[in-house]
């Protein structure tokens, strides 16, 4: 486990001596500040409400993962760092871990710099903390799924615009299945929107933490670091 949070901790300070992790998680909460203050009424209907916030940050945090994760495997490949890595008295997994968890605690940090939002709304007008706690528990869990996402996609290319490109697809596909719902039949939707991000979304809104959310978001983790496995493991035996 030492070893895990090694890497962990090497990951998260290697991300601020290169310009992409601080650049993201600055236009992170820009584009957060954008779209809720101008885009967005955070009073609507004359209620308090972390509900457009929440949505703006999932998206954001859609962007963000795959920025922070594309060089996690690919960054270290092209910089023949890998081999160092390699060396070490461990096997693949810690190192998957280890480059997931760094990640996963740069998504925190991202989160935590939104903290202004809800202690604004609360200020504001009366704010249920339900829903607030609820709500950034599950944009976490769907940020730290994402980075298992990028990880994998990482681990499995040469280049980190490459892993970027295929991460920010993958990411994308819960939000743009959510959109083409309205085009199957009802007896197929209960099931299908399983699989989308909004109606996840609208659960941790209003105060709701699912079991199957829970599941999916770590059934998703779980497979999303067995492919990172694999990736490393196709590595070495090449």
């Amino acid at each position: 486990m030492r070893i895990i949070w090694t890497i962990a901790i090497r990951e998260t300070r290697s991300a601020f001596t290169q310009p992409v992790a601080p650049v993201a998680i600055g236009l992170f909460v820009l584009i957060l500040a954008v779209a809720t203050l101008w885009m967005d009424d955070l009073l609507l209907g004359g209620v308090v409400s972390l509900r457009g916030p929440l949505l703006w940050m999932s998206g954001c945090i859609s962007l963000l993962a795959p920025a922070l994760t594309m060089g996690s495997i690919a960054g270290e490949r092209q910089r023949g760092t890998l081999q160092i890595l390699g060396t070490w008295p461990i096997g693949p997994l810690p190192i998957i871990l280890g480059k997931w968890i760094g990640v996963v605690m740069l998504i925190t940090l991202a989160l935590l710099l939104t903290l202004p939002w809800p202690l604004a709304l609360a200020y504001l007008g009366p704010l249920d903390p339900g829903p607030v706690l609820i709500g950034y528990l599950g944009v976490w869990g769907l940020g730290a799924a994402l980075c298992a996402v990028g990880v994998a996609a990482s681990a499995w290319t040469q280049r980190p615009v490459i892993a970027l490109c295929l991460a920010l697809g993958l990411s994308a596909a819960p939000w743009l299945w959510g959109n083409a719902l309205t085009m199957l039949s009802p007896s197929w939707l209960s099931t299908a929107e399983w699989l989308s991000a909004p109606h996840h979304l609208d659960l941790w809104a209003r105060g709701l933490l699912d079991s199957r959310s829970v599941a999916l978001l770590g059934l998703l983790t779980v497979m999303a670091l067995q492919t990172a496995l694999l990736g490393l493991h196709r590595e070495r035996l090449q």
